[in-house]
């Protein structure tokens, strides 16, 4: 699974062309498409996107802070070694860095990661030392697209992985997705990431209800986290109650009779629990306190 994107700027993300005034540097031109790929393909599928540059320009930190990339850094010599701190800071190793450039100056970068597992993709126009090295060559020159391809390729690559992969190992991916999800992600509603995985954004005000009844899934193992406020998130094994309401497909639940003395546990703002199909469940206020609470309600599909 990749989990960082490592992008060179000239050549790459640009036409490669700078444009020199008696000041210095003058302007660069950038594709939307490829910042379109990276604000919303890139980064909504859990692939954190990174710049490491030879060069120093205002401009590219103005288009960082544009698309939202957070982390990008220029001026610099050696690139691997910069890589290779960035994961030791932020956590990760080499396997799980897909690289793209266009030139020389990449090389060494490009063969680290390629020896270690990870992906590299240039674009159409890149010295043929780097075409030889890469996993994905783009149809399109640097600057015009390539970088958009080749995330449509990251992502795409990612979310058969997943759909492959046992199903524990994709619910604890699934909970990385919600643990860093930003604020623009988690507007109220369904948010689709791939075929195998959706989560909910649900805000309402906790009840005092000891009669309210528990509810369970069959297709789908539930990861709740709340965002803000507190609440009562009370569990019981499905085999120790009454159904109250046989099993709807279109709302994806049976419904069970309450039961005196279940499982309880508090729920409060980064706190998450994982419930599988036998985890019957359901959540009241705490301490008989009504709380408005916002949460990220994570669904993934069991036989995907």
């Amino acid at each position: 699974m990749i989990k960082y994107l490592v992008m060179d700027v000239d050549g790459t993300l640009t036409d490669g062309k700078i444009y020199m005034g008696s000041n210095g540097e003058l302007m660069k031109a950038f594709n939307i498409k490829d910042g379109c790929g990276i604000h919303d393909l890139l980064l909504p599928s859990g692939i954190t996107p990174l710049i490491i540059t030879g060069r120093k320009s205002e401009i590219v930190a103005n288009r960082c802070k544009e698309i939202g990339i957070e982390h990008y850094f220029q001026g610099v010599g050696d690139k691997i070694d910069t890589l290779n701190q960035f994961l030791a800071d932020n956590g990760g190793n080499l396997s799980e860095v897909a690289y793209v450039g266009d030139d020389l100056n990449d090389l060494a970068c490009m063969c680290k990661v390629k020896e270690n597992g990870g992906l590299v993709g240039v674009p159409s126009n890149a010295c043929q030392q780097v075409k030889e090295l890469a996993d994905f060559i783009s149809e399109n020159v640097g600057g015009d697209g390539a970088v958009r391809d080749f995330i449509e390729y990251l992502v795409s690559n990612n979310n058969k992985q997943l759909e492959k992969a046992p199903l524990e190992d994709r619910c604890i991916k699934a909970y990385e997705y919600i643990c860093q999800l930003k604020d623009e992600n988690l507007t109220i509603g369904r948010h689709d990431v791939n075929e195998g995985f959706y989560y909910n954004v649900q805000e309402y005000e906790t009840k005092v209800n000891p009669l309210k009844h528990f509810e369970s899934h069959c297709k789908y193992v539930d990861i709740q986290m709340l965002i803000s406020g507190e609440e009562n998130l009370q569990i019981a094994d499905v085999n120790r109650l009454q159904i109250e309401a046989p099993y709807e497909e279109e709302k994806e639940r049976t419904l069970y009779y309450a039961i005196d003395n279940p499982a309880s546990v508090i729920l409060r703002p980064g706190t998450a629990m994982i419930l599988y199909p036998q985890d019957a469940h359901r959540t009241i206020a705490y301490n008989n306190k009504p709380c408005k609470v916002k949460k990220v309600v994570g669904k993934v599909l069991i036989n995907c």
